[in-house]
């Protein structure tokens, strides 16, 4: 999860994704001082006990002391501490020193089981629209770049999107992120169009468990918001965010706060997030908002709870990532309500192989346009990475989907016809990142 200063929460309980987050502070700073001390102990023994030696032969030899010895020893200039040495130009002095990027680029092939031929154009694979790679054959999910220009208590952040899964990600593509942060303190105030605080995905898939996202990632999920991000720490280990933006909460409004440029009345969030317990992460989210039917004229407040614990031990990492939405009165008074839940996990090999494996479940009760919600639907998913170096994640992924009704596209006479509840498919992926 689901953490950079500038992804998904804002602040000093800004974690660095989601999960977002790990902040630990370094346990071992005593024994760093002993292994320094050391060695100018050792040192200073010899240059002491190199005059006693010579003192001891001229004894043999029945020769006075030696006097000249000792003082020489005596007026021997001690090494020039380290901390009076000439410091450098102070850091930020220029405008290149007060800016941050990274550069990436995310690509993959895709083996579908329904063969059927996929563009730019087409729903890919499936019904929904999701995910990043749901087009057959070869496809590019996103280019583009992050820059972020800090100055004391004041930042701009900048980031940007093309390619395939640009569109789904951000409705105002190519942009991903734009706002600027003011952080006199303990604490960040965060203005403009910026990354979900909820969740334990997010669209940078080298920061994931797993090269493709999730169904509860699409389907149950926010993806961004604009405007206000309040964000700090209470005391060690205990942080909160806080949301004013516009956006629906509600099943017309999927993903939960779907953003939107103008909203009469806005919608309210709050996080907290807990790393105080050792290993283990508990991060608690709330959204609520208008539903996002037109007719109640915004008088009708959806509501979205958020969940994500993670667990992290040496070689081995778990996440869990629960959400519900309760849309109390979405069609003549009939509250809907969707759910879905979701576990994973990754376990390193070595420092550049790791597996990781996802599962999902998502359901809801009452109906969407005479569509039932609580038809349920499951995803099961395998990663298998290769790092070969700092830039280069190479994946390797099989996927399998099952739904309640039909729900995926299959090949017949050369036109894609939606008859299936099943899919099967395997992803190659590869990601490049560079930063600074």
């Amino acid at each position: 999860m689901k953490l950079t200063a500038n992804e998904k929460v804002s602040g000093a309980a800004r974690p660095s994704r989601r999960l977002r987050s790990s902040r630990f502070v370094p346990a071992g700073l005593a024994l760093l001082a002993a292994s320094l001390l050391v060695p100018s102990v050792a040192l200073a023994q010899d240059e002491y006990d190199a005059p006693a030696e010579e003192t001891a032969e001229a004894v043999a030899e029945e020769e006075p002391a030696p006097v000249v010895e000792e003082t020489a020893y005596e007026e021997t200039p001690a090494p020039e501490p380290v901390a009076e040495t000439a410091a450098p130009a102070a850091a930020g002095s220029s405008f290149a020193d007060k800016i941050d990027y990274m550069l990436m680029a995310s690509g993959y092939y895709l083996f579908s089981s329904g063969l059927v031929p996929g563009d730019g154009d087409s729903l890919g694979y499936n019904a929904i629209g999701y995910p990043y790679t749901q087009f057959p054959g070869f496809g590019l999910n996103f280019i583009g770049g992050d820059v972020t220009y800090s100055d004391g208590d004041f930042a701009a952040t900048l980031n940007l999107r093309w390619a395939n899964g640009a569109p789904l990600l951000t409705p105002i593509a190519p942009i991903k992120q734009a706002y600027v942060t003011w952080a006199p303190g303990d604490w960040a105030f965060d203005i403009g169009f910026f990354d979900t605080i909820y969740g334990a995905e997010v669209a940078d898939e080298w920061a994931n468990i797993n090269f493709s996202r999730g169904a509860l990632y699409f389907n149950r999920q926010p993806f961004n918001h604009l405007g206000l991000r309040v964000g700090g720490e209470v005391s060690d280990g205990i942080g909160l965010n806080f949301l004013v933006v516009n956006g629906d909460v509600g099943v017309a409004g999927l993903p939960a706060g779907e953003f939107e440029f103008s909203n009469v009345t806005p919608s309210f969030g709050a996080q907290v997030n807990i790393s105080s317990i050792e290993n283990l992460g508990i991060v608690l989210g709330y959204l609520t908002g208008p539903n996002g039917v037109a007719f109640n004229g915004n008088s009708d407040f959806g509501h979205f709870f958020d969940v994500v614990l993670s667990y992290s031990t040496g070689a081995l990492s778990l996440v869990a990532n629960i959400d519900v939405t309760v849309d109390p009165n979405f069609f003549e008074d009939e509250t809907a309500t969707l759910f879905g839940g979701m576990v994973g996990g990754s376990y390193t090999l070595s420092d550049s192989t790791s597996v990781g494996a996802r599962y999902e479940f998502l359901s809801g009760s009452g109906e969407e346009g005479g569509v039932d919600l609580d038809s349920p639907f499951q995803t099961i998913t395998a990663t298998l990475r290769y790092k070969p170096n700092d830039y280069l994640t190479f994946s390797f992924e099989p996927r399998v989907e099952i739904a309640d009704e039909p729900t995926f596209f299959s090949q017949e006479d050369d036109v894609p016809v939606l008859e299936d509840d099943t899919w099967f498919g395997f992803i190659f992926g590869v990601s490049g990142v560079i930063s600074e």
